[in-house]
């Protein structure tokens, strides 16, 4: 499923039936909007590129694809700033669980948009934090994925690099599932 079809002849590329409402919504889309969904669809596009050898750079492009579609659907204006310089905030319909302040609300925005556009459940919510905890880890902390810079022969190696390579997986599928849903909530938003 990961292997590029276009590169290799003996290979078939499958399309799902919905394929050709998809690209009429797509192509009904403004042509600013088209152009945000693209540089969604191109961040997707450069992690599979990429990933089999660059595997943390190829997850935060899923991530950062998911979160390019998830800003067509947010209103940043409902933030309101104590300071324009440094962005502190004063209000946010966002607020930390614990302290009860304002806050960007990044990862509920990413939580919110999935639950909208893939699924709702609990266990699926559970699934979307722990992607966005694991872009925070490596983006913030230096977590890296297994096999990038780490090869070992040790006991639970090939469990935690498959356990990766799903993380990876779902997170592009989670774009994908995400942009169809989309384009087709978006096209009947418009009528």
């Amino acid at each position: 499923y990961m292997d590029n079809s276009v590169d290799n002849d003996r290979k078939e590329i499958t399309f799902p039936n919905t394929i050709s409402y998809a690209i009429d919504c797509y192509y009904r889309l403004s042509e600013n909007t088209r152009r945000k969904v693209n540089s969604s669809i191109y961040l997707a596009c450069d992690g599979m590129d990429i990933s089999e050898h660059k595997r943390n750079l190829s997850f935060l492009s899923y991530v950062s694809a998911i979160e390019g579609l998830l800003e067509l659907e947010t209103n940043d204006g409902e933030i309101k700033f104590a300071c324009n310089s440094c962005k502190s905030i004063s209000s946010s319909p966002y607020t930390c669980p614990q302290c009860n302040r304002p806050i960007w609300g990044i990862k509920q925005k990413f939580i919110n948009f999935l639950s909208t556009f893939v699924a709702g459940s609990e266990k699926s919510k559970k699934i979307y934090r722990d992607i966005y905890n694991l872009r925070c880890k490596i983006t913030h902390t230096g977590k890296l994925f297994i096999g990038d810079y780490e090869l070992s022969l040790d006991e639970g190696y090939a469990e935690r690099e498959n356990k990766d390579w799903l993380m990876r997986l779902k997170t592009l599928q989670l774009f994908r599932i995400s942009l169809n849903s989309w384009l087709r909530y978006a096209n009947k938003k418009k009528t």
